[in-house]
């Protein structure tokens, strides 16, 4: 399946939803990945990580609540402060900006982390400004790979019958002494830093890293506008 041109991982998320049939497939996928690799809630503690991918959830679920009566602005000023907390930006945009990355000193990295996270807050205000009953249901929590890393395993559930997986690997901030977002997966598989590497890598090996930035700051523009 191909996401909307631009949309990346959350425009794929919708395209899903809107797919006839794709609820019960889903469910099945869910619920046989809970059995083999999810935690049992009842038997351990609650994973500090969950803290970060909860507030993200209620951030989202606060604006589709409101849907189109809330201005773009409004849910960028909602949504803004969640991101900043909860993503591990800079490991993000690393990951993301792949060789790019490595070649830009230390001014440049900056301003790809600092565009970055606009687009990715954008990205949100305008993927979420429908409205409806969204809920959000955490399905478990798989084996960290180390002690600094988990995958956390959740379900999307729009208004409708549908519903979409989505995982996310958190990385523990030891300056921040918490757990963070650093990347995200719909169906268990397809990543969201994975998807934007092989696009900005393009990018970037055709017009360098001031293409990259400027490539960055007008989808934000975009976004923006097509959610306003």
């Amino acid at each position: 399946m191909i996401a909307p041109r631009g949309l990346g991982i959350l425009g794929l998320v919708l395209a899903v939803l809107a797919m006839p049939g794709m609820a019960s497939a889903q469910a099945a996928t869910v619920n046989k990945a809970a059995s083999i690799a999810a935690k049992s809630a009842d038997s351990e503690p609650r994973f500090a990580g969950w803290d970060s991918v909860t507030r993200l959830h209620k951030a989202l679920q606060s604006i589709t609540a409101k849907g189109a009566t809330t201005s773009y602005d409004k849910r960028v000023a909602v949504l803004g402060p969640v991101v900043r907390t909860v993503f591990d930006m800079t490991s993000m945009t690393r990951l993301v900006m792949g060789p790019a990355w490595q070649s830009a000193n230390p001014a440049q990295r900056t301003q790809l982390r600092n565009a970055f996270e606009d687009f990715t807050i954008a990205n949100y205000a305008r993927r979420f400004s429908f409205q409806g009953d969204v809920r959000f249901e955490e399905i478990g929590q798989r084996e960290p790979p180390a002690r600094d890393e988990a995958l956390l395993m959740t379900r999307l559930l729009p208004p409708g019958d549908r519903n979409i997986r989505l995982d996310y690997r958190m990385r523990l901030d030891p300056a921040a002494k918490a757990w963070k977002i650093m990347d995200v997966f719909v169906d268990g598989t397809i990543s969201e830093a994975a998807t934007r590497r092989g696009e900005f890598g393009s990018v970037y090996r055709s017009a360098g890293i001031d293409g990259l930035l400027k490539m960055i700051q007008d989808k934000t523009q975009q976004l923006a506008q097509a959610g306003s």
